[in-house]
């Protein structure tokens, strides 16, 4: 008919399975071959995602996502640290790695794990 509307069949989303070694991202719902719409992706503790920008690709039927999105969070120590000693401990430190410092007041050495935050 002339003027018609196409009629379009015959596709389907893709499904993927998630690489074996997922550090960076938090996986819910993913388990075997999924579609992308079905899992949810978000970044795992010590990551952040700039505005929220998470993408998992899944190029190739039955292949792995590949996943984008996630960088380690980086901390910066406050301005006094009197009494601490932080040799093993300087520049800006990416949260996936905990540091550990001595205080060093008098007779005392105690350790100190200093938590990271997210600036």
């Amino acid at each position: 008919m002339d003027g018609g509307k196409f009629t379009i069949s015959g596709c389907t989303e893709n499904k993927c399975k998630l690489p074996k070694q997922v550090v960076k991202f938090k996986a819910l719902h993913c388990d075997g071959f999924v579609k992308p719409s079905d899992c949810g992706i978000t970044c795992a503790p010590g990551y952040n995602s700039k505005d929220n920008s998470i993408f998992k690709i899944c190029k190739q039927n039955e292949g792995e996502f590949e996943l984008i999105g996630c960088t380690p969070n980086i901390c910066h120590f406050p301005s006094n640290l009197d009494g601490y000693d932080i040799r093993n401990c300087m520049g800006d430190l990416s949260s996936d790695k905990y540091h550990m410092c001595r205080w060093v007041h008098g007779e005392a050495k105690t350790k100190l794990y200093i938590s990271p935050r997210i600036f």
